[in-house]
């Protein structure tokens, strides 16, 4: 399970990562919060006075899905308050 941090990865780390983790178990799932760094989530570092809550992150919320979705297909996804998406990657 990973939340919110395969966005701090590069694509290229996020890559070695997962082939890595899929190396040592071939039928690993995957359970991934991925934050939508939307209109909501701007306004709500607005309101809190943390503005640079997201300039950390390498990977936007579509790159971070797209390097996943790679190795491993989509099975589930629920939207957390229009904030998160939660994947379930089988």
């Amino acid at each position: 399970m990973a939340s919110h941090v395969f966005c701090l990865f590069s694509e290229d780390q996020l890559e070695r990562f997962l082939k890595k983790e899929i190396d040592k178990n071939p039928n690993i799932k995957f359970i991934v919060a991925i934050g939508k760094q939307n209109f909501l989530s701007k306004l709500a570092q607005l309101l809190s006075n943390q503005r640079s809550a997201n300039s950390y992150n390498n990977l936007d919320a579509q790159e971070e899905f797209k390097i996943i979705n790679k190795f491993r297909r989509l099975k589930l996804k629920k939207n957390i308050f229009f904030m998160t998406d939660v994947c379930f990657f089988d």
